[in-house]
């Protein structure tokens, strides 16, 4: 789990985020953020019911994507906030193919 500094929870952070945020879009994922003046990043995970209508097939996605966000992103993205967006079809990614993925988006949105 993130520690609580590093995530993302406030509705204002969420719809701040929303307002003048910038995308970049994968097939399974997609990311919004936007810079910061914090010394470290936050992040949050949306899966809504379009991933799936099962709660646990998008909680599993969830818990996919925060590992990845705390064991390979979290140290090495700083002064930004980012929202993770889980699309239908995530559902069914591997733990490997979602840490490929996202390692694709934050190379396009330069934050790597």
């Amino acid at each position: 789990m993130l520690p609580k500094a590093q995530r993302l929870r406030a509705r204002k952070d969420f719809d701040a985020l929303w307002k003048r945020g910038r995308s970049v879009y994968g097939h399974a994922l997609g990311i919004r953020f936007t810079e910061t003046r914090r010394r470290t990043a936050r992040f949050g995970v949306v899966a809504g019911l379009k991933v799936s209508k099962r709660s646990v097939e998008r909680n599993r996605i969830r818990r996919r994507i925060r590992e990845a966000l705390r064991r390979e992103f979290a140290p090495r993205i700083k002064g930004y906030d980012v929202a993770v967006l889980a699309r239908p079809g995530s559902a069914r990614r591997s733990y490997d193919e979602v840490v490929s993925e996202l390692a694709e988006l934050f190379r396009r949105a330069r934050l790597l």
